[in-house]
């Protein structure tokens, strides 16, 4: 119940056409908003419990418009809005806090909480947009100083102990809260990183994904002994006319789990499957000098084509080419199958 709640209010604003990226963004601000709305309000209890009564207006009035902005956010699904309403709220709250109350030390240097602008645009905006608001924030400081002593020259007369414990929740909250942030932030690219490597290995050999990634330039790689082993289904396209959708699938899932077996166990590189087509290819991406012999050994030890629910039977062509592969690695199939003669049988 908790975790479904949980799941729901970090999902508001949410839009169908997200990307996985701007879906965990919007999620995150929320989230981060969420966490600091509390606090924003125990801040201006506290102020307003030893006579700051102005100055307990501040972090309200950012309590106050940071919720109004999610509320506007869960309405329009506007991102834009939501990130620059909050990075512009946390950016200003704290500073007028520092002006009212004199300075950074009677404030307990509340003006830290600024920081999370530029901290926010590096989460939920480019990168490269964080230096403005960092300039905003360096800016935000100097004002805050120059008119504290302006507005309260004398400084808030706040108890010693008051002042020395919001000294150490600035502090420990404050960086609370950014470790929050980077950790969340940096599990979430985790998350995405993970995704595109399973992607490339969905595609790619497990040696070419690695070196795309370390060095993306084209890869061009010369094998002097590489084979080549296809089959299909005979007669697939009048077969799966005469079978319900769900029978052709489980064939297709049963023939190629049994390729999928002998292909581990022979150690070739499955190429691709494209409907009733299977292809692998040994002695690519790494040298292997038994290459010929891999492909035969595994290409005789097929199993037969399981047969599906209806007496239909059927049976699959096979073919094996060996040569060299003058080609990228990830291509060299494809080449191989070009260049060289193929042979087919029948079982």
């Amino acid at each position: 119940m908790t975790a479904a709640l949980r799941d729901r209010t970090l999902s508001i604003g949410a839009d169908p056409r997200d990307t996985a990226d701007e879906r965990f963004r919007k999620r995150l601000l929320v989230g981060v908003a969420l966490v600091i709305l509390p606090i924003g309000f125990l801040w201006g209890c506290l102020y307003w419990a030893v006579g700051e009564h102005a100055v307990a207006l501040t972090p309200w009035a950012y309590v106050t418009g940071s919720a109004i902005s999610l509320v506007v956010f869960a309405r329009t699904r506007d991102f834009v809005f939501l990130r620059t309403a909050q990075l512009s709220l946390i950016l200003v709250a704290p500073a007028l806090g520092t002006v009212m109350l004199g300075g950074l030390r009677e404030s307990s240097a509340v003006v830290l909480w600024s920081l999370f602008a530029p901290l926010g645009a590096v989460a939920f905006d480019r990168p490269g947009r964080a230096w403005a608001w960092f300039a905003a924030f360096v800016a935000t400081v100097l004002l805050a100083l120059v008119f504290s002593e302006v507005v309260r020259p004398d400084g808030a007369d706040l108890p010693e102990g008051f002042v020395r414990t919001f000294d150490v929740l600035n502090i420990v909250v404050v960086s609370f809260v950014a470790m929050l942030l980077l950790v969340s932030f940096a599990r979430g690219r985790e998350a995405a990183q993970a995704r595109v490597e399973a992607l490339l290995l969905n595609v790619l050999p497990a040696d070419i994904a690695q070196r795309l990634q370390s060095d993306p330039h084209l890869i061009a790689d010369h094998f002097d002994e590489v084979s080549i082993l296809f089959a299909d289904v005979v007669d697939f396209t009048p077969l799966s006319s005469r079978l319900d959708a769900r029978e052709v699938v489980d064939l297709l899932d049963r023939l190629f789990g049994t390729f999928d077996e002998r292909a581990d166990r022979h150690e070739v590189e499955k190429i691709k499957t494209i409907g009733d087509c299977y292809m692998v290819a040994a002695g690519v991406p790494r040298h292997r000098p038994t290459t010929p012999r891999r492909s035969r050994a595994s290409r005789s030890r097929c199993a037969p084509v399981p047969r599906p629910a209806s007496p239909t039977e059927t049976g699959a062509t096979s073919g094996c080419a060996s040569g060299s592969a003058p080609a990228p690695s990830s291509q060299a199939s494809s080449a191989v199958v070009a260049s060289s003669t193929t042979s087919g049988a029948t079982p």
